[in-house]
């Protein structure tokens, strides 16, 4: 993402400790002021959920901070996990926003909070629906834009004028992705086409594709996002073409017969709202409508958060004074 590349680490930590405690100060301040003279949201606390997970956490502070100094309401960060934050939204109506909601992983309980009309997705978590698949490092996708496109893939070894099959790299054998990986390559006319790598678990799936791009070696991969890895290596995402649920659920089996090629699912991941701030707080709803994160953005800001070992709340304050362009599109618009 262009606008957030003006950042770096190493020489400039003294300039982001410093930006960061400005903002700390500034934020909390502001924070301690207005704090008997927040009148928004009918002088309800906002309870917003932390899941528990980086890039969730860094969210709720996110929101914490901007709904309470630009709405003017009070707001707490309360940790959940997703299963929790589903059943208390369901039976207490609380928490009142979930920033990082993954639909699809408590789906029975989600569907009984829309059904009993306690909470509802007030809008989409991220600008992009599709959160794993398959990547190349950047100077592959560099040497030779067509391997970008799943069905060129198979000439990776020829272009490189290989003595040996290019490397894929794969997911553990005790992850889903296992199944997935290995039936999707057959699917597309690939199996015969790379050396199958499978590590032994995340470390060293991390180290293996960290070690063959250090290398310059031609490979490519299984990953996911939001993740700083992926903005840190400056992956390449392949494009594979039109999802099909059929397609997908049979390539997810062991026991798939029938293999048919398939793009990777979407993910329906949303920020969640109970649903009594349609009453209650209406000045919340245009502001979690809007709310929508660049998924390059949340990328980085993980990166920031692992290499200089920031708390969430710090990554947020970072967020909030360095790219106004991003979440003041976020806001209401204030009728003059």
């Amino acid at each position: 993402m262009s606008q957030m590349k003006k950042w770096k680490l190493g020489g400039l930590w003294p300039v982001l400790l410093g930006i960061v405690m400005v903002g700390v100060t500034m934020v909390g301040g502001a924070a301690a002021q207005n704090d008997a003279l927040a009148a928004g949201c009918d002088g309800k606390q906002i309870v917003i959920a932390d899941l528990q997970w980086p890039s969730a956490s860094i969210l709720a502070e996110i929101h914490a901070q901007i709904v309470e100094q630009n709405l003017n309401c009070s707001t707490s960060v309360a940790q959940f996990d997703i299963e929790s934050a589903a059943t208390t939204l369901k039976t207490a109506q609380t928490p009142t926003l979930i920033p990082e909601m993954w639909v699809t992983r408590v789906a029975s309980k989600w569907n009984q909070v829309v059904q009993e009309r306690a909470g509802f997705a007030a809008g989409n978590t991220f600008d992009q629906a599709i959160f794993e698949g398959w990547y190349v490092p950047p100077r592959v996708a560099a040497d030779f834009p067509a391997l970008r496109q799943v069905t060129n893939l198979k000439n990776m070894r020829e272009l490189y004028q290989l003595d040996q099959k290019p490397d894929f790299i794969t997911c553990p054998t005790n992850w889903a992705c296992s199944v997935l990986n290995e039936n999707m390559l057959k699917a597309f006319g690939l199996w015969s086409a790379f050396n199958i790598v499978v590590p032994t678990d995340r470390l060293e799936m991390d180290r293996l594709i960290g070690e063959a791009i250090s290398k310059n070696k031609p490979i490519m991969f299984y990953y996911w996002q939001p993740n700083a890895f992926v903005y840190d290596l400056k992956l390449v995402r392949i494009e594979m073409g039109a999802y099909s649920s059929t397609a997908f659920a049979c390539l997810a089996n062991v026991e798939c017969k029938d293999l048919q090629t398939t793009g990777f699912a979407d993910e329906q991941v949303v920020i969640a709202v109970a649903d009594w701030v349609r009453g209650d707080a209406p000045e919340l709803l245009p502001y979690a409508r809007k709310a929508q994160m660049p998924l390059d953005a949340m990328d980085e800001l993980l990166s920031v958060q692992v290499e200089s070992g920031l708390t969430a709340e710090q990554v947020a304050t970072y967020f909030i004074v360095n790219y106004p362009q991003i979440w003041q599109a976020w806001l209401p618009v204030v009728q003059k």
